[in-house]
């Protein structure tokens, strides 16, 4: 077997006689059922997030009105608004997603406002994209391209406050 940093060595028979313990001991022994029911209630949950889209688009999403729909973050039909509040309560996030030939506009605010970085994470880059805001708390970045992203708010001596991840697009 071979890795990024080279081949894996063999292993002794000492080595070779646990591990073969190991996997008898793992094929002789069920997950506990704690467990078992953790993955199960996590595995409904893998679509939320299009669940969440689904109500969060409502009446002026792609699909056109809808009787009795309720809107919770649309301000224009091309523009998506979002609001972060961590469980601390020390900062509050405001986003204002608009989209325009295919690429996103993120304008931002924060809350209370003061001098701090904002980095966004994009789920295909594992590179953070670092942002000033302005001393009101404001921030802009063009020309994000579409997929998941978290915003991350730091603070000259205090702790990051990031965001859940949400999808642009």
């Amino acid at each position: 077997m071979t890795t990024s940093r080279g081949p894996v060595p063999e292993p002794d028979s000492d080595h070779r006689e646990l591990l073969n313990e190991l996997a008898s001991l793992r094929a002789n022994t069920a997950p506990p059922p704690a467990l078992t029911e953790l993955a199960r209630q996590a595995f409904q949950f893998r679509s939320l997030d299009a669940e969440v889209a689904a109500l969060v688009d409502g009446p002026d999403g792609p699909a056109g009105p809808q009787a009795g729909a309720l809107s919770v973050r649309r301000a224009a039909p091309s523009d998506r608004r979002l609001v972060f509040e961590p469980f601390d309560g020390r900062l509050s996030m405001e986003l204002t997603v608009t989209a325009s030939a295919g690429r996103f506009r993120l304008e931002g605010h924060v809350l209370p406002s003061g001098a701090m970085t904002v980095e966004l994470r994009r789920g295909s880059s594992p590179a953070p994209v670092p942002v000033d805001a302005d001393p009101w708390g404001g921030f802009v970045v063009e020309g994000l391209e579409p997929g998941p992203i978290r915003v991350t708010c730091r603070r000259s001596g205090e702790r990051p406050v990031t965001s859940e991840w949400f999808l642009l697009g």
